[in-house]
């Protein structure tokens, strides 16, 4: 921003980075969700009809388990992140704009603990395979 406070140029980099934010949120609630649906190392198939068939293969391995919950995070992290940053519109409609940046600083954190989400449940997952 430079020696440049200009409360438009602000308001132009503070909405910038909010559709920037926004889009990082979204990939990542993309890609964690998707990663939710193909487990690592598949489900059991098991033409006989017993209890364990669709189960995951590495359900009881202690990785996997962490691969689970970290992901899971990610996943509701990143929704909540999307949904504050929907939220914070209606709030810049009604409200301060030092609601809306801090619901944008949320935001943000929201978003940084997904990422360190997603590296632990991939790494996790990775682990869990090999």
């Amino acid at each position: 921003m430079g020696k440049d406070n200009n409360p438009s140029t602000l308001k132009e980099v503070v909405d910038k980075l909010r559709e920037t934010h926004l889009l990082v949120a979204a990939l990542v609630a993309t890609v964690a969700f998707t990663a939710a649906i193909a487990v690592p190392g598949g489900y059991k198939a098991d033409d006989k009809g017993t209890v364990d068939e669709g189960t995951a293969i590495l359900s009881h391995n202690s990785a996997f388990k962490t691969f689970v919950m970290t992901n899971a995070m990610a996943v509701v992290s990143s929704l909540l992140a999307i949904f504050l940053h929907f939220l914070s519109v209606f709030i810049h409609l009604k409200a301060a704009e030092s609601l809306v940046l801090k619901c944008i600083l949320v935001t943000d954190g929201l978003t940084v603990f997904t990422m360190a989400a997603m590296v632990v449940s991939s790494s996790a997952g990775s682990y869990a395979v090999l």
